[in-house]
Formats: structure tokens, sequence, C-alpha cells
């Protein structure tokens, strides 16, 4: 009986969006290959009928409570859609029907809970930012069942994305060049690395016994890096396709394993004791600590050197200078916009205009710990809603009507202040780097480094708590629950409001908690902790649901102007359910 199973999704043809002429071909690839290689597999294409999410959900359901099952590969071809930094893949059915794609973040999130100690999910997709209204409109659903986390391990999920965050994914005629012949440069080239079974491909696996060879995620990340910008560039010069691959798995856990190939004495490969992923001769982001002073730094701009957005960003986030204090010590400067109104729950705020920026003026509340929410409509008409923090000022940077950056400073008449201004330059740029980091989506705690990782998170949080923010998302991505409970427990044991996406990402999120009356804002402030409610959506008031179908693309929550009205009646009601 097979202990590992695929399902591989096709789709060419979605709504309103171009014919593609490559998904299906590429995930009937992908099949075959699996099957070859032992794997139990369900193959869902729109060749012979649309495909569903009901499908894919049914499919994976069946796999999970079987019981049996070590690895999953979940593996989509089609279109691909951005609602902020999280992904959806479109099924046939949508745009018309928002529910027909797959919330990717969210079924993540759940696999992490069912069971199987390996799941790796591929996405042959664009990763674009939604161009119409309908498109905007499309939220997804998640395609692994909903259960408990339980004590057990903690299931590692690999992701292989087939670009980065805003790029596009690219599919060529294949070597035949037949019109009706194209193939998906990612697929094309995971499956060569894939089928490249030689000693600088595989490496030898030596627990548990026999020795086996297998490729690691590890080794195709590395191939897959090198090889699809090479032959994204080979289709043309102006062509620019880098992967996002985010790996957690470790041996005994592969891709893919060759029992049948004998092993040749002496053969050492990458599993040896010098070089099992755990060498200072290989680059291994689990040997270092990712947010030491300056290793950040050199991490981000390895990564992006020569991308002409990053640096834009982090120069538009890094400049963005906030108005060191208001009389009332509390307050935010908005940069890149003109506000035209500006309210909170149950509290005064003055807007007015100082060197150059936005400036708002709130009183302070009564009770320190109490959770409050500020609405910010710009001159584009679009809004957005953030946590009031008692004693930070925040600083809120705007491009293209879009909040982009979000950052809090202790307030210049604090007692946290003269901590902040010794350190106020390095404070800044690490500010910089960190939210243009997450906007691009190469902010990553590697899982070997989480519990390091946290503490230079928290011990920074006295200056800005939105790094408490990132860390949570952070670890949400690796699946470090017990991380982000103690970021949480690290806020709550202070005397501002915890950040609702936070609760959220802890699973504190309970009408029976005693904390609730002091969450804020009242709804998440990352654009991505609406892909990640689910169930705890409910928690939510009801007018500030009926103000999600205006959300907006980007990093930060921002809605639509037809957002405003609800979400003003949401601020008029002052207190979460």
């Amino acid at each position: 009986m097979a202990t590992k199973a695929a399902v591989v999704i096709g789709v060419n043809k979605t709504g309103g969006l171009p014919v593609l002429r490559g998904a299906v071909a590429g995930a009937i690839s992908f099949a075959q290959w699996a099957e070859t290689n032992g794997f139990d597999v369900q193959l869902l294409t729109d060749e012979t009928g649309p495909v569903t999410i009901d499908a894919i959900s049914t499919a994976i359901t069946k796999l999970v409570e079987a019981r049996t099952y070590s690895q999953l590969i979940v593996h989509f071809s089609g279109h691909g859609l951005l609602r902020g930094t999280f992904e959806l893949w479109m099924l046939s059915g949508a745009p018309e029907k928002s529910g027909e794609a797959v919330n990717v973040p969210l079924s993540i999130d759940y696999a992490r809970n069912v069971g199987i100690p390996h799941v790796i999910f591929i996405s042959d997709a664009c990763r674009s930012l939604p161009t119409t209204i309908l498109l905007n409109a499309v939220a997804g659903n998640a395609i692994f069942p909903v259960k408990s986390p339980t004590p057990r391990p903690r299931p590692q999920v690999d992701e292989f994305y087939a670009t980065l965050l805003g790029d596009s994914a690219f599919e060529a005629p294949a070597a035949d060049r037949a019109a009706e012949n194209y193939k998906a440069v990612f697929t094309d080239c995971l499956l060569k690395g894939l089928t490249d079974t030689g000693e600088d491909a595989t490496e030898i696996r030596r627990e548990p016994k026999p020795l086996c060879h297998v490729i690691s995620s590890w080794k195709l990340k590395d191939y897959l890096e090198r090889t699809v910008p090479e032959a994204a560039a080979a289709i043309s010069s102006s062509i620019e396709q880098v992967p996002d691959i985010r790996v957690e798995s470790r041996l005994p856990n592969c891709f893919v394993d060759f029992p049948q190939r004998p092993v040749v004495a002496g053969f050492r490969g990458w599993a040896s004791e010098e070089s099992s992923h755990g060498s200072v001769s290989r680059e291994n982001p689990t040997n270092r600590n990712p947010l030491s002073d300056d290793d950040q730094l050199q991490r981000f701009f390895a990564a992006f050197v020569g991308r002409p957005k990053i640096i834009a960003g982090l120069v538009l986030v890094s400049e963005a200078n906030n108005r060191w204090s208001f009389e009332t010590g509390v307050g935010f400067t908005v940069v890149g916009a003109k506000v035209t109104k500006a309210a909170a729950t149950g509290l005064t705020v003055d807007v007015f205009e100082e060197n150059g920026a936005a400036q708002i003026r709130v009183h302070p509340l009564p009770n320190l710990q109490r959770g409050a929410s500020i609405f910010i409509q710009f001159d584009s008409g679009n809004c957005s809603i953030l946590a009031i923090l008692p004693e930070f000022i925040g600083t809120v940077v705007v491009e293209k009507g879009r909040v982009i950056s979000v950052t809090y400073v202790p307030s210049g008449n604090s007692a946290r202040y003269p901590g902040y201004a010794e350190h106020q330059e390095a404070i800044k740029l690490r500010h910089a780097v960190i939210a243009t980091a997450a906007r691009f989506g190469a902010f990553r705690i590697e899982p070997g480094m989480a519990a390091r990782s946290a503490n230079y998170l928290r011990a920074l949080k006295a200056f800005d708590p939105t790094l408490c923010l990132y860390a949570a998302y952070a670890f949400a991505q690796i699946g470090a629950r017990e991380e982000i409970v103690s970021v949480y427990e690290y806020m709550a044991l202070e005397l501002e409001p915890i950040l609702f996406d936070v609760a959220l990402l802890a699973g504190r999120l309970s009408s029976e908690s005693p904390d609730r009356h002091r969450l804020a804002p009242f709804c998440p402030m990352l654009n991505q902790g609406w892909a990640l409610l689910g169930p705890a959506e409910e928690f939510l008031p009801p007018s500030v649901r009926a103000a999600r179908p205006s959300l907006l693309p980007g990093l930060w929550t921002t809605f639509g102007p037809e957002g405003a009205d609800p979400l003003l009646e949401a601020l008029s009601q002052h207190s979460l359910p």
C-alpha cells in the first residue's frame, strides 16, 4: 500500500481570463511522474469538465481520513491571483463564483492539523494583483478539512511557488513548437530536476534503514532557483521569473525517494555528516540567526539586488518621518496622501497638516488597556482601520491610495522615548527593511531559528509593536503555533492593547476571552489576516463583514470607498462582540 499521495490540479480556462495552453499538460505530466514514483494520484483537470472546490476538497479529505499517508503533494497549474500577500488558485467557476478558488494560506494552515507529517504545496501560477472589481471580490475556500490542533509533532510543510509575489509565471511552446503543445516553465524545470537521479541531484537518506537515494526539498529548491530564471530568459531576454520556495522539511522527509536504486559504496552525497544541511560550507538559513543585527539586511539585499521596485519601497518607508510627539501622547502621521476624514471608537480626533504631511491627534483613552480603533480616509476615497496604541505615534505610508507601511514609535513625552532616541537610526532602518521585506513576501523566520528570532523581535517590541505583528505572521507561515501564543502572551502582559491579528493567529478570538476588550483594532490590520479568519469571521462586527468585499490588494488592510460607511457604523458601535 502506498504511503504517499498527490492531488494534481490543472485548469486552462477560468472565466474572463486568457485561456492557458500549458496548465493541463503540466498537470498531466506531473501526475504521470508521481504515479511512476509510487504515489497514489488524484488528477483533476478541466479537459473533461469544470474543476470545483468541492471536488478538490473531497479528494483531499478522503486521503486525510485514510490515515495511511505520510506524505501529500498538492500541485496546481493554472491562473493565480494575489490578494494582499496571499495566494488564490482560480478554478473553473471563478471569478463569477467568488468561492470557486483555493485560499492557499488557509489551506496550508489547515494542512498542519490533519496528521500527515509532510505536505508539499506546488503552485505553478501567476501571483498577480487583481485588475477588475470582479477579480478583487474572489475570496476562495480551504481545500483541507478543519481539524483541531493535536500534540503530535508539527507537520513539515514545503511551499514551491513558480514566481515571486506580484510577478507572472510563464508558459512557452514545447520543443516541437506546435501551437497546441505548450509547457509551463516552472513545472517543466521541476520535472527535469525530479528525473535527474544522478549523484549531483540525489543524496543519501541514512535513516530509517536501509540506505536510500532521495531528492530532498532543499536540493530541489537549489536546483529550481538556478534553472527557472535561466529557462525564462531562454524564452526572451525581457522575461524574468524567479521562484519563491519555502522549505521546512528535513530528512528523513524528502520530496521523493528511489528505494530501488542501489547505493554505491563510498558515496557521500549531501546527506553525509559533513554536509547534511548542517555544514557551514552549505548556505543553510538554519545555521544563522536571520534577524541578527545586520544579517536581515544582508539577506534582503542579496535576494533582491537589482529589483528597482524593492529598493524604491525601502527608500519610501525609511524616509517617512513622523511627528515626534502630540500633546495627548497619541497620534498618527500620514505620508503620501491627504486625510479627508478620521474617526475613532469613542474618542476625539483632530486632523491638521504640518510639514507637508497629514497629522491626526487622538485624545487618549481613559483606560490604556481598552482596545480602540481609528478610521482614516484618504483623498482617494480609500480608507483603513488601525489600532490606537497609547503613548505611541503611528506613521502610515500610503502609495497610490493604499497603505503600504505602518510603524509605531514611542511618543516623545513617554517613558520609552529616551531608549528609542538612543538607537533611533538603527531602529528606523530595521523598520524599513522588515516592513518592505514583508510587503514583498521576503520576510520569513526559518523553523530552526524561531525561538532566537522571537527573542529579537520581542526586544524591539518596546519600540514598535508591529514587529510582534510581523513575528506572529512569520511563525504562522511555518506553523509554529506555540511561538504565536508566546507572542500573544507577551503582549497580554503589557499595558497596551493586544493587536487583533496576534489574537487571531494565536487562536484567542473568543467572546469568552478575558482579553476580548483589549483587542485593537476590530479587524485584521494585515490583509493576509482576512484569508486566515475562517470560522473566526463570526467574531467580527456585522458591519465589518459587510465591508470585506471592498478590501483592496496590498500588505496592509485598505478598503475601497464603498467600505467607508460600514466601517464608520462599526466604530459607532464602540465594542467587539
